[in-house]
């Protein structure tokens, strides 16, 4: 088991697809982004917004600016109803630059 929060214990590209599923984090894009080979494939989805979780979502296009080398090739937001910020929920599909 790993922790995502915490360095993650894998060579640099060694990846042809990440998949992130119903996590947030601050970090998580940044740290999975060079695991990622050239032409791999992320894809992520936040939790969605049920009782109080939704005040861990991302804001609206937070998620696309933490992409690093890679062309975003689906990005869907959805607004959080009835709140004042502007939080969404994620589904993110994105593929590496090859170099």
């Amino acid at each position: 088991m790993v922790d995502a929060e915490q360095p993650l214990p894998f060579c640099a590209e060694a990846f042809d697809l990440a998949l992130i599923i119903h996590y947030v984090s601050d970090s998580i894009i940044e740290a999975i982004c060079p695991l990622v080979r050239p032409g791999g494939f992320l894809i992520y989805e936040s939790f969605g917004a049920h009782g109080n979780n939704w005040t861990g979502l991302p804001l609206s296009g937070q998620t696309a600016k933490r992409l690093s080398g890679f062309e975003l090739l689906e990005l869907r937001e959805r607004d959080v109803r009835g709140t004042t910020e502007r939080k969404v929920t994620v589904k993110m599909l994105a593929q590496k630059f090859c170099h």
